[in-house]
């Protein structure tokens, strides 16, 4: 259920992988206009309770691997990441990277956001680096092998009706790190805060993502 070269908490690792691992992703028949292909991925998240507590959990999807380390969502022992030294591979036989040697000027994607309760939005964020580790979110960690990040944190539901999204990438805000181009993670969630979204089983948040893109 998760797409080729894509991961969510399915393959998760971390302190907490056997509680939080599951799927949060699966196909879906709805397709942004004017598509030729039949299906999105549709990402959603899911409400669980810790200690009788209810809490969301953010569905999430990455080119890199998630790891799931603590209960609290804010938390940022709780991202993604890529290491190009590890050889670990998921069911498919890919590795929990992206390698990239070019320069795109921006990504784009179409999305379609249904958020289970009102007043919150989702992400899309992608980083280029060395190859080296690297987490999203970084946390208080000060990571000098970024090339260039493209964010959107915003992402609000526009009717619930299907948006292409293009985020330009900053290079010039990384240059002085004079990091060279090798991979990039791209992370999507249904909740750009954790911790914020629905709780309600019935009404998760929803995130469909079709035709993504590196823009040159």
């Amino acid at each position: 259920v998760e797409p080729d070269g894509w991961h969510s908490f399915l393959s998760c690792d971390g302190s907490l992988a056997a509680f939080a691992a599951g799927s949060h992703t699966e196909e879906s028949n709805d397709v942004r206009p004017g598509s030729t292909s039949k299906q999105s991925v549709k990402v959603f998240s899911t409400a669980i309770k810790i200690f009788g507590i209810s809490k969301s959990a953010s569905g999430t999807i990455s080119t890199g691997r998630i790891s799931a380390g603590s209960t609290t969502e804010s938390d940022p022992a709780n991202h993604s990441y890529i290491d190009m030294s590890k050889t670990d591979k998921d069911g498919a036989g890919d590795p929990f990277y992206t390698a990239l040697v070019a320069r795109p000027d921006a990504i784009s994607a179409w999305v379609k956001y249904v958020p289970g309760k009102s007043g919150i939005t989702a992400s899309m964020s992608a980083v280029i680096t060395d190859g080296t580790y690297y987490q999203d979110p970084e946390g208080k960690n000060s990571f000098k092998n970024v090339v260039a990040k493209a964010t959107n944190n915003k992402i609000e539901s526009n009717g619930f009706a299907w948006q292409e999204l293009t985020v330009p990438f900053d290079y010039e805000k990384y240059a002085a790190n004079k990091a060279a181009t090798k991979a990039i993670l791209v992370t999507f969630s249904t909740n750009a805060q954790p911790g914020v979204g629905s709780t309600d089983p019935k009404n998760l948040d929803v995130l469909c993502i079709d035709d993504m893109s590196l823009v040159y």
